[in-house]
């Protein structure tokens, strides 16, 4: 039987994942987008009957017929056969003229089944029932039975018929049918929304095919003026999968079966997102479909998770909330934000005024903000500001009462902020870094320390329990401080890390500046895991037990003016601002580092353009997020209690880079030495207790951050986590496209990976292979 109408209307929409045997599910035979699954045949018993198979534009199987010169029929004949589990066969066609179409079903034995032909209209999509159950207008040969033994072979007729042209074709659409069986994908399409475009009407659904999943669309002409691009785009580890069709005014309706390639059919535990976009001249439109694995409900794949269901992390954020001044004010909305972001940390100072009984006291909004932010599960490390005008004596009382108000709320204490910035070299003299001539300690150097050891001892003494924080000053003068009689009164000691103008793994210490600072910091490749590392030995060489505690980081967004390029900042793009943030905490993570805080949450002082300090925000001051906010919330909630495991070996085998995209000077003179750029892979293991089948790698490559080349190759080695050798799965942190990465395990029970990175982290999750 024939039906002319649209073959979107009638097809159930049915998960393709968790069927039962009673279930029919729709499935795809054959995309019609290869001649190669079809032959052509002439009807030799009547001879003169010409044509063949070719393709359109569209990419779909024309079938072209002439009988001007005689013949009674031409054919295709599908060649994969049609197996019993498989009923309701259908093939969608159109025909360029009006034409006479009939189907033959060739079964297990050989005998021959002729169904009953019916006229076509011309240019109507049209489906095709193909009945195995008949009616039959004849049969012949084989073993003589009612209807077709299963498996049949399948023939496709255009008849020819005096009263109707005699020269056509028809575009073979789609072939399918609906099967009981179990379905062998691991993957479920979630609803499509119907797109109604500058006249066009797109509705669209899944069907199964035999390797993988179709996108079957149907595109309507309704009012449409204008020609529009289809494009259909899957997420793939390296070059992502992009479909493009043209609807045209003139066609009216269009259809079009688009195969999703991914590997055996897709991967149970991933979810991949679909996007189905239309544009035209100055218009698009668009929308995120998914595929979803069978056992992807369990696996966090990068849903936002709020800082109450954090127990422990060292990602933090910096806060003016203090100040009262610009988009601070608003200090709920904001602090909602924080904590929907995923941190753990924020950093804020607090002012002290004199209450009405004439002693010191916490002021009573900075109050507010310490309560609400602690309400919503935020540790906070509150900084008690030490200033040259004051006497020690003063700082103490104000010291005392900070703590004594906010220590219910407040998780940390940090004495001082950037002494080399504010105030201590104006009033006491001395050079940035600390350095005197002879290379003693500058004088603001030997004062600033006088105020931080007296206050530290006298705040320990009444509050023991505190966790007392402090220094702040830039590295070579923090080493100074333990050469000069550090207290013991600080659990532990503060940096401010900024790579100002330079990738996250670089910073502008190092020893080729030991001239300069007077003391050896960090490395020979000015790296900052060796800065750190430096940090973590001068402590121990100096007897100290104490922490490291970053509590200033970040990278600005502002533009250049030709008035402001020679400042220390540079001014990156929102994009790579979000990179290079994720970078510097991934980073963090396997080095001794009790906590790391952006600078800061929103952009100060009106997000000015020109301004380096008014572009550090993860959010602009009109409260929209930057890219580097839902990074950052899409890191924090992969990485939520997951900690680095050095006990899972990690190597890279290769990492070849073409001689061009090699990077090499980064700064040709900074303070006399040049800076060169890294070139390597960073990649570490992670684990997490309550996941016994499940690891975590998180990759990137070090080099400046660019849009010139696609991508780098590596190939990984993992050993100590035998049997992990279940399909992987990559998510790109910047962007939260998940995508499947190969894997082997070799002789020896190593787990071999094979990456394509961009410029962006990503986190791969690993499976352990259970039976």
């Amino acid at each position: 039987m024939i039906r002319s109408h649209l073959f979107l209307s009638l097809l159930l929409l049915i998960s393709l994942a968790g069927y039962s045997k009673n279930i029919a599910v729709n499935k795809i035979l054959d995309p019609c987008s290869k001649t190669s699954n079809w032959r052509f045949i002439t009807g030799k018993e009547f001879p003169g009957a010409r044509g063949g198979l070719t393709r359109n534009a569209a990419g779909k199987i024309i079938l072209n017929y002439d009988f001007t010169k005689g013949g009674k029929y031409v054919a295709i004949i599908f060649r994969n056969l049609i197996s019993k589990d498989v009923n309701n066969v259908k093939i969608l066609l159109e025909s360029t003229n009006d034409c006479k179409i009939n189907y033959r079903m060739i079964d297990a034995t050989g005998r021959c089944f002729q169904g009953k032909s019916q006229k076509i209209k011309a240019k109507t999509n049209t489906e095709l029932a193909l009945s195995a159950c008949g009616p039959w207008s004849g049969a012949w040969s084989g073993k003589k039975s009612q209807n077709p033994e299963m498996p049949v072979r399948l023939l496709l007729l255009v008849c020819k018929q005096k009263e109707l042209p005699a020269t056509g074709s028809v575009e073979l659409k789609l072939l399918s049918g609906s099967t009981n069986s179990i379905s062998p994908h691991q993957v479920t399409g979630s609803d499509i929304s119907e797109m109604d475009v500058c006249g066009w009407k797109l509705k669209g659904q899944w069907l199964e095919g035999t390797a993988n999943i179709y996108l079957f669309l149907n595109a309507k002409s309704t009012r449409a003026v204008q020609p529009l691009k289809l494009s259909i785009t899957a997420p793939l580890m390296s070059r992502n999968f992009i479909k493009n069709y043209m609807l045209l005014p003139t066609i009216k309706q269009n259809t079009m079966s688009c195969e999703i390639p991914f590997k055996n059919g897709g991967n149970k535990r991933n979810i991949y997102r679909i996007k189905i976009s239309l544009s035209g001249k100055n218009f698009s439109s668009s929308q995120i479909v998914e595929l979803k694995g069978s056992k992807s409900s369990g696996i966090n794949l990068g849903t936002p998770i709020a800082s109450s269901n954090i127990k422990h992390s060292i990602f933090g954020t910096v806060t003016h909330f203090t100040g009262q001044k610009g988009s601070w004010r608003q200090y709920k909305k904001l602090i909602d934000m924080i904590a929907a972001c995923g941190f753990k940390w924020i950093r804020d100072s607090c002012r002290i005024i004199k209450g009405p009984s004439g002693k010191w006291q916490i002021d009573p909004h900075n109050l507010e903000w310490i309560k609400y932010a602690k309400s919503k599960s935020l540790n906070i490390i509150l900084l008690i500001h030490l200033f040259p005008r004051y006497t020690i004596s003063e700082h103490l009382a104000v010291a005392e009462a900070a703590v004594r108000d906010a220590r219910k709320y407040v998780n940390v204490f940090e004495l001082g902020n950037e002494p080399n910035n504010y105030f201590w070299r104006k009033k006491f003299g001395g050079s940035w870094n600390g350095r005197a001539e002879n290379n003693s300690a500058s004088p603001w150097v030997v004062e600033h320390l006088k105020y931080t050891n007296a206050i530290a001892d006298h705040l320990k003494k009444i509050f023991p329990d505190i966790t007392l924080i402090g220094l702040g000053a830039c590295p070579p003068t923090n080493f100074r401080y333990f050469d000069l009689g550090l207290t013991k009164s600080l659990d532990g000691i503060v940096d401010h890390p900024y790579s100002y103008s330079l990738p996250p793994e670089k910073v502008p210490y190092g020893w080729q500046y030991e001239k300069r600072d007077g003391v050896k910091v960090g490395d020979s490749e000015n790296t900052f895991s060796g800065l750190i590392k430096s940090y973590q030995k001068k402590i121990r060489k100096a007897g100290y037990h104490t922490s490291i505690w970053l509590t200033e980081f970040g990278y600005s967004t502002f533009w250049f003016n030709g008035k402001n390029e020679k400042m220390l900042y540079a001014g990156f793009s929102e994009n790579a601002q979000a990179v290079y943030i994720v970078r510097r905490f991934l980073e963090c993570m396997t080095l001794p580092v009790k906590a790391i805080c952006q600078y800061d949450f929103i952009d100060d002082f009106g997000s000015h353009e020109f301004q380096p300090e008014a572009n550090f925000g993860l959010i602009r001051s009109n409260y929209n997020p930057k890219p580097s906010y839902y990074a950052v919330q899409r890191m924090t909630s992969l990485l939520n209690g997951w900690m680095y495991d050095s006990q899972i070996s990690v190597s890279i085998s290769a990492m070849p880079l073409h001689r061009s995209c090699i990077r090499t000077e980064l700064v040709k003179n900074w303070d006399n030495s040049n800076i060169n750029a890294a070139n390597q892979i960073k990649v570490f293991a992670l684990s997490k207790p309550d996941k016994n089948n499940e690891k975590i790698l998180v990759a990137w490559s070090t080099q400046p951050y660019s849009k010139e080349f696609n991508n780098r190759i590596c190939r990984l080695k993992i050993s100590g986590i035998p049997n992990y050798n279940e399909s992987p799965i990559g998510i790109n942190i910047i962007t939260g496209e998940t995508f499947d990465i190969p894997i082997t395990q070799d002789k020896d029970k190593n787990i071999q990976l094979f990456l394509s990175l961009s410029d962006a982290p990503i986190v791969i999750k690993l499976f352990k292979h259970t039976e």
